[in-house]
C-alpha cells in the first residue's frame, strides 16, 4: 500500500505540475496574441505613413514642375521685357511672385516630407521591436 500511496502522490504532482504548465501555455498564448495584435497595428499606421510620404512626394514633384515651369515663363517675360513695354515688365514680375510663392510651397512640402520620412523611420522602428518580441 506504501507503493500505492507514493504512486497517487506521484500522480497527484504531475497534474499539478501539467496544470501549472497548461496556465502558462494560456498565458504566453494571450502574450503571442496581444503583441501579434500591436505588431499588426504598427504595421497598418506604418503602411498609412508610407501612402503619406508617397503622396507628399507627388506633391513635391508637382510643385517642383509648376516651380521650374514658374521660373521658365518669368525669364521668358524678363527676355521679353528688355525689349517691351511697361506691361510686359509687369507681367515678369507676376511671373517672377509667382515662381518665389511656389518655391516657398516647395520649401513646406520637403519639410513636411522630412517630418514624415521621420516618422516612418520610427514606425519602422517600432514594428521591428513588436515583431522581435514575438
Amino acid at each position: 500500500t506504501e507503493a500505492l500511496a507514493a504512486a497517487e502522490a506521484a500522480r497527484k504532482e504531475q497534474a499539478a505540475a501539467l496544470e501549472r504548465a497548461e496556465a502558462e501555455a494560456t498565458h504566453l498564448r494571450g502574450t503571442a496574441a496581444a503583441q501579434t495584435e500591436a505588431l499588426a497595428a504598427a504595421q497598418a499606421v506604418h503602411t498609412a505613413q508610407i501612402q503619406q510620404a508617397t503622396e507628399l512626394i507627388q506633391a513635391i514633384a508637382e510643385a517642383e514642375v509648376a516651380f521650374l515651369q514658374a521660373k521658365q515663363a518669368a525669364s521668358a517675360a524678363e527676355a521679353a521685357a528688355c525689349q517691351s513695354s511697361q506691361g510686359q515688365l509687369q507681367q515678369l514680375q507676376a511671373s517672377a511672385k509667382q515662381a518665389h510663392d511656389l518655391g516657398q510651397r516647395l520649401g513646406v512640402a520637403e519639410a513636411q516630407n522630412r517630418s514624415l520620412e521621420q516618422q516612418l523611420i520610427n514606425t519602422s522602428a517600432e514594428a521591428e521591436e513588436a515583431q522581435q518580441q514575438l
